[in-house]
């Protein structure tokens, strides 16, 4: 969603005590505490983190390459004049397997 390295500092307030803050420096910053937090609380194995980080990298990267390409079903008729969305190359070339 923000790309491979965005660096956005943003500040995240606790729920239960709004004066108790923590700074940020990245998104990413955040997630790795985040699991880190949760290998030290054990609740996950690190194994187990690496492997569900990389399945949700696979994943988001499959929906962006293909969740906006048209299929067939979604083609209007065609016009004079006119391309339908489906009759692009790029309609077909990267069919999600997913689909």
């Amino acid at each position: 969603m923000f790309g491979p390295n965005v660096t956005v500092p943003f500040t995240v307030n606790d729920l239960a005590d709004p004066k108790i803050k923590r700074g940020y420096k990245s998104p990413a910053e955040m997630a790795s505490e985040h699991s880190n937090m949760r290998v030290w609380g054990g609740i996950h194995f690190r194994n187990s983190l690496e492997v569900g980080d990389d399945m949700g990298k696979k994943i988001a990267a499959d929906l962006a390459e293909n969740f906006t390409q048209a299929k067939p079903s979604d083609c209007a008729p065609r016009t004079p004049n006119s391309e339908r969305a489906c009759d692009s190359p790029r309609a077909t070339e990267n069919a999600s397997p997913m689909a």
